[in-house]
């Protein structure tokens, strides 16, 4: 099943660094679930002292950056789900700064961690999966964030 990638004027022009990183020999639906089992390894795998490690100051922890993956996967399920059931409205923006200052991730370890992360991409790839080919290729509106 294939998803056409989207043209430049579809997406923020943010977004582009991301599609080199895309194999274009292989169905976007399959990549998704590949490489979501590989972050949960990851995840499972990343040494606790490493969880609050930043390369340089003011720069996110290791455990800030999996939250925002996490954050996001989130919110483009939303955004999905949105533009799958014929949503006329722009959707929201986020900001991701604002997003890891707010969130509590001292009680977090590596096996909480990688079971919301389980949790969250699962429910997004088999939801992808199931919608029709053309509300796989439907456009929607975000408004732009501050």
């Amino acid at each position: 099943m294939i998803i056409t990638q989207p043209v430049p004027g579809e997406y923020p022009a943010y977004y582009e660094n991301y599609f080199p990183l895309l194999d274009k020999n292989k169905p976007v639906l399959e990549q998704m679930h590949e490489d979501g089992e590989k972050c949960a390894k990851i995840i499972a795998a990343l040494p606790q002292q490493k969880w609050h490690y930043a390369y340089a100051e003011g720069k996110w922890t290791c455990l800030q950056v999996l939250q925002h993956i996490i954050d996001t996967e989130r919110i483009f399920t939303y955004r999905a789900l949105c533009i799958a059931r014929g949503e006329k409205q722009s959707l929201p923006g986020f900001n991701e700064n604002t997003y890891a200052a707010t969130v509590e991730m001292k009680h977090k370890t590596a096996g909480l961690v990688s079971l919301e992360w389980t949790s969250v991409g699962r429910p997004h790839w088999r939801f992808t999966w199931d919608l029709p080919m053309r509300k796989r290729n439907a456009l929607g509106m975000q408004t732009t964030v501050a």
